[in-house]
């Protein structure tokens, strides 16, 4: 009769450790889980509101040449020779033609009135714009915002925004595009296109101001930087959250983190059967004995 009940009290104590044991798997895989959601940097896009970014004037005639600088920094030409250049064809080919131009891109440091602009553009007799635009690699969280968008060609104003319209397309890639002149844009109230620069010695400059940083802007540093330096893209993991418009599939890290969970609690299931198989052999035993 006391073996019995030395066998019961030890079964009993299995079955308390296993289910201890299964409710601290189960509490550790929840705090991996919680972790893993808020720290997945691939399931998010961020704006470092302390950091510095990037402007670029893009634009395209299409009169008969097509002549273009789109200048969106997601790109796979970005920061190459053709990139920086006022062109006819495609980039990376053959058919791919460069002509007189300077462009001068802006470093977006900071809340503050930036410009970008070109000078001196070759457009080949062209006389219509189908689009221009200022591109940014700032990731189009809301964040930051831009205002007051102003477009000057050979020094007159030809369009002012104050609430620039921006793209939600697929080639502004999900950074912040202010647009002034889009032929496929059937919403945008933009400019019209018919303001090509005539002569040689021309010049088409935006401005536009920014705001959403944790700090302002330095007076006085310097703006229009000249494109094809090579700046690096900023891509901090600090700021503001945004949602990619990809959700990535579940990395190994993860996949093995879930079978091994899976796996412990397997176990413990089996082993909790088990004991409670033990525990009825032993009390029909103990009953047998007491007849």
């Amino acid at each position: 009769m006391k073996k019995g009940k030395r066998i019961l009290g030890t079964m009993l104590a299995v079955i308390l450790a296993a289910g201890c044991l299964m409710a601290g798997t189960e509490a550790q895989a929840g705090k991996k889980k919680d972790k893993k959601d808020g720290q997945d940097p691939q399931q998010e896009r961020r704006v470092d509101l302390n950091g510095e970014y990037h402007a670029a004037l893009g634009l395209q005639t299409n009169t008969q040449e097509w002549v273009y600088r789109l200048g969106y920094y997601q790109d796979e030409y970005y920061g190459t020779e053709e990139w920086s250049k006022l062109a006819t064809g495609t980039y990376g080919t053959d058919e791919c033609k460069t002509y007189d131009g300077e462009f001068h891109d802006a470093v977006i440091a900071g809340n503050g009135t930036y410009t970008v602009s070109l000078e001196n553009g070759d457009f080949l007799g062209e006389t219509t714009f189908s689009q221009l635009q200022v591109a940014t690699d700032i990731p189009d969280t809301g964040a930051i915002t831009f205002s007051d968008m102003i477009v000057e060609i050979d020094g007159v104003v030809r369009g002012t925004f104050p609430e620039p319209y921006m793209d939600k397309d697929a080639y502004a890639g999900g950074n912040c595009t202010m647009v002034a002149i889009n032929d496929w844009r059937q919403d945008l109230q933009g400019m019209d296109g018919e303001c090509v620069p005539q002569s040689k010695t021309n010049s088409i400059k935006v401005t536009f101001t920014v705001s959403g940083f944790n700090y302002d802007k330095e007076e006085d540093t310097g703006e229009g930087e000249e494109t094809g330096e090579g700046a690096a893209k900023t891509e901090e993991d600090t700021g503001d959250l945004g949602t990619s418009a990809d959700s990535p599939e579940a990395s190994p890290l993860e996949t093995q983190q879930g079978s091994a969970a899976g796996v412990s609690a397997a176990v413990i299931v089996v082993i909790v059967i088990a004991v409670l198989a033990i525990i009825g052999v032993v009390l029909s035993v103990v009953r047998r004995k007491k007849r």
